[in-house]
């Protein structure tokens, strides 16, 4: 999405059933820039854009999740919800 915004956006758009839409030039520049400006407001351990600082804060989270007693628990238990809702869907 990042990377290439105007193509993820036309395929959103096109399985939509919207295939007319157009991201023009001068939309997703402004769609950049007020990105750009939420992103100034927030901490940057939350922020939504990829950075090292966000990067180091998760890895020492999940490190602190991970050793939880009680996490095995809850990995089988999401687990089991992804699987019961693959077979739903399927």
């Amino acid at each position: 999405m990042i990377a290439d915004k105007k193509s993820t956006i036309g395929g959103i758009a096109e399985i939509l059933g919207l295939p007319e839409f157009r991201l023009s030039d001068d939309l997703l520049e402004d769609y950049d820039r007020k990105m750009r400006n939420a992103e100034t407001k927030k901490d940057r351990n939350a922020g939504s854009l990829p950075n090292k600082q966000k990067e180091a804060f998760q890895a020492k989270v999940s490190k602190l999740i991970i050793a939880d007693a009680n996490f095995p628990k809850c990995s089988n238990l999401f687990n089991s919800l992804e699987a019961r809702t693959i077979n739903a869907v399927e």
